[in-house]
């Protein structure tokens, strides 16, 4: 093959992918478009905390048998402020202190109580912090669950998430691929192409095209030839 560099064109795809002389290979997926929640950490400000001697924001008592109570996460509440009114969830570390009975509490943004564990506190265990991640109710609030006994509850936001339009043009993370010559139809040939992608089409630093009978994801950059 001579060795003029090329332009290509291809067509986007959702999968990342490598060709070779034994045929396609799989090697990653993503989601190229749509809404999706981006996380953004802050300081850790502390949100709740039932402890008498340490008491922050507006539940007072410990959580009790039974008992479901709504907190607050948006806005400025307990220590935290200017958590935004668009957060979609809230991450969390949640520390369960004195459970005067094995229990077990979740976290979930309204509803019915899932059948489902943020935490497991023990009568007689150190108190521990787990990281809980939990949706927020339209309001900006998630509710807390104490299945039995009672135990006093301290959470701590570490962060938060919003939404965000992703454009399918500028991929979050390029994939590299190897390809085999003889993959392309060529209008003209080449050896190399080693330089990223313009909204889909395959660019290197000289002129000629191949057309592709292949798809390959927006934002795939062919490493070589083989």
């Amino acid at each position: 093959m001579s060795n003029p560099r090329a332009r290509w064109a291809a067509v986007g795809a959702a999968v990342a992918i490598t060709l070779g002389a034994g045929g396609v290979g799989l090697v990653g997926a993503s989601k190229s478009s749509g809404e999706r929640a981006v996380f953004t950490a802050i300081e850790p400000c502390r949100l709740a905390d039932t402890r008498p001697d340490f008491l922050v924001g507006d539940k007072a008592t410990p959580w009790g048998p039974g008992e479901v109570f709504t907190v607050q996460a948006t806005g400025s509440n307990g220590e935290c402020s200017g958590i935004p009114s668009d957060a979609v969830a809230v991450g969390l570390n949640v520390t369960a202190v004195d459970p005067s009975m094995l229990t077990y509490l979740s976290f979930f943004p309204g509803g019915d109580v899932p059948n489902s564990s943020s935490l497991n506190p023990a009568p007689g265990q150190p108190p521990t912090p787990n990281a809980v991640t939990v949706d927020l109710a339209a309001g900006g609030s998630f509710d807390v669950f104490n299945l039995q006994g009672e135990v006093d509850v301290v959470i701590d936001v570490v962060g938060y998430y919003q939404d965000h339009d992703h454009d399918d043009r500028y991929p979050a993370k390029s994939q590299r691929v190897v390809i085999p010559a003889d993959a392309f139809l060529a209008t003209s040939s080449t050896t190399e192409v080693t330089r990223g992608t313009i909204d889909g089409t395959y660019v290197s630093s000289g002129g000629g095209s191949l057309g592709v009978p292949i798809e390959l994801p927006i934002g795939t950059v062919i490493d070589r030839l083989v």
